[in-house]
């Protein structure tokens, strides 16, 4: 009966030691566990900002070939001639003289050369 009471007792000093060895080790499981939350948290927004990083760099580009292209069509609006007066002259005696006869053989020469390739 003495041995049943002796172990009574330890085991109810003993029961708040085992207890307190436990807090710190799940204390300690409960921090790591955050720690690998927050450290995940982390790199998910650290994917997602360079995701848009990505995304504003490739907008920028688009748009500064769109830009380039929009310059590259502009046509400035030119003036109009004035209407007044009689239209100019143009002097054809300086421009190259071809006869009709030359110019209808050199045309029948190239289509006879466009029809031996096909």
């Amino acid at each position: 009966m003495r041995a049943l009471a002796v172990s009574i007792a330890i085991g109810l000093v003993a029961a708040p030691a085992a207890a307190q060895t436990l807090r710190p080790t799940l204390d300690a499981a409960m921090r790591d566990a955050q720690i690998r939350d927050l450290q995940s948290m982390a790199d998910r927004q650290a994917v997602a900002q360079h995701n848009e990083l990505i995304m504003l760099e490739a907008q920028m580009r688009t748009q500064a070939a769109l830009s380039q292209v929009q310059a590259q069509s502009y046509r400035p609006i030119l003036p109009s001639p004035p209407l007044t007066g009689a239209p100019p002259q143009i002097d054809t005696g300086r421009m190259a003289q071809i006869p009709d006869d030359r110019l209808e053989a050199s045309n029948a020469a190239v289509q006879a050369v466009v029809r031996s390739r096909r």
